[in-house]
């Protein structure tokens, strides 16, 4: 029997594909962001974890919600409307 890993995504990785999925280069986010390249680099290679306001930028600059980006799983109801963690799941009206 093959035992297969199953991959996680770090915070950095999730960082990184946020930004790559809003087609924001790093130089274009670190000026948005007001911060260096290499602080970029830094967050997306988790050499250092960004703030509670740079997490929030992120989400800002790539509708990506704040919730995916610390790995917390699926959206629900409480962080929807801001609360945390998220505890149930929500269902969308088509």
């Amino acid at each position: 029997m093959t035992h297969t890993m199953i991959p996680t995504w770090t915070l950095g990785d999730r960082l990184a594909k946020a930004r790559e999925g809003a087609n924001i280069s790093v130089t274009e986010m670190a000026r948005r962001l007001r911060v260096s390249r290499t602080t970029i680099s830094n967050y997306e290679h988790n050499r250092t974890d960004p703030t509670v306001s740079t997490l929030m930028a992120y989400e800002h600059y790539t509708g990506v919600p704040t919730w995916w980006l610390l790995g917390d799983g699926e959206p629900t109801d409480d962080a929807v409307t801001g609360g945390y963690p998220p505890t149930r799941p929500i269902t969308l009206a088509a």
